[in-house]
């Protein structure tokens, strides 16, 4: 897989579920002309079946990989574990770093077993790799103690909470909290856990947020080149990486020359109740605590939906279990956040439509 970034030919990464529209996404590149460049869909959820695949050329991907190995000296003496799919840009950027530092990359080639998991990092001397926050959970839900050579275990890909990674630190495990964009190539920011302040996490010199408006535009050698959107009614939408504006709420402040940034969520996670203001990720961690003690973090997704009356409310959409009934849950809810209960509307499911990366596919 190191590979690919070797020569100038064009790659198509997909996930063996996407191959059907393989044909499309080639007829759609086709007439773009790219050279070097690997084409990957978004790890992101796209509503209404569309589907989202950018150009990233490689030099763009390996600049990110470059300013992550810099910051954090990895070298040809660390050992990757691919331990997310190759053909998303978190498991792609892994084979961009250790193509750089010529470090070696263990094929994770196991369904997902926590155990196993961390049977294979032991065993292969593993020292860097990165996980998703479900994947972390199932790490701490069983106690289960860092090996002894992991360094660094990137932690990103969708909310991830303080008292999560706080029990997983407590397990050994070397947590770096990551905020990343395929748009950009991967990491956009990077921070030690126990170094974060606030939520802040420090973005990587690789990338400039300029403020634009209520939002940051991007000015980074790590950037797509053009991102298409294949829409159901089988409409195209390109996108250039020019002034590229990321979608996302964020709180940016500076220190000297270095930025942090402070995810807030996306557009819908920042809202209105009876005209307060709230962030969902804030509510997320009155919540998760509960959740971790209970040990039914997974079962539990959180969301906002328009309400006529109230402008907004907070939909929970929970699986039943033994340990999570609706009464304890409403309970835990109420008890954690100190708002009015009339906030809330509780969903029963059977189970949750998840990403490929694990992220719950929320309304």
């Amino acid at each position: 897989m190191k590979g690919i970034f070797e020569d100038i030919g064009n790659e198509l990464l997909l996930s063996p579920k996407m191959e059907f529209r393989r044909a499309e996404l080639e007829k759609a590149w086709s007439s773009k002309n790219y050279n070097s460049h690997i084409f990957i869909l978004s790890s992101g959820t796209t509503s209404g079946g569309a589907i989202k695949s950018y150009a990233l050329s490689k030099k763009s991907v390996l600049a990110n990989a470059h300013a992550v190995n810099k910051r954090f000296s990895i070298s040809s003496e660390d050992r990757w574990l691919s331990s997310l799919p190759k053909y998303h840009i978190g498991g792609l950027s892994i084979f961009a770093r250790a193509f750089l530092s010529g470090s070696e990359v263990i094929d994770n080639v196991f369904k997902w077993n926590p155990e196993t998991f961390v049977k294979l990092v032991e065993s292969e001397g593993i020292t860097h790799l990165s996980l998703v926050p479900t994947q972390l959970f199932d790490v701490v839900d069983l106690g289960l103690a860092a090996p002894a050579k992991l360094k660094m275990v990137f932690v990103g890909g969708d909310f991830v909470s303080h008292d999560l990674c706080k029990k997983a630190v407590a397990l050994g495990w070397p947590i770096f909290v990551t905020y990343g964009m395929t748009e950009c190539c991967s990491q956009v920011a990077t921070s030690a856990f126990n170094d974060m302040e606030d939520g802040y996490i420090e973005v990587l010199p690789v990338h400039s947020l300029i403020p634009k408006e209520t939002k940051y535009r991007v000015v980074s050698e790590a950037l797509f080149s053009e991102m298409i959107e294949l829409r159901q009614n089988g409409n195209i939408h390109s996108k250039y990486s020019s002034n590229f504006i990321i979608p996302d709420n964020l709180s940016v402040k500076n220190k000297g020359n270095v930025q942090f940034l402070k995810p807030l969520g996306r557009a819908s996670d920042v809202f209105k109740i009876s005209g307060r203001l709230y962030y969902l990720n804030d509510i997320r961690n009155l919540i998760v605590p509960g959740l971790l003690e209970m040990g039914v973090y997974n079962q539990v997704s959180l969301s906002s939906v328009y309400d006529e009356r109230l402008g907004n409310r907070l939909l929970v959409q929970y699986i039943p279990s033994d340990n999570l009934t609706k009464t304890r849950l409403v309970e835990l809810i109420i008890e954690r956040t100190s708002l009015p209960k009339n906030y809330f509307n509780f969903e029963r499911v059977q189970k949750f439509s998840r990403t490929d990366l694990g992220k719950i596919k929320r309304r």
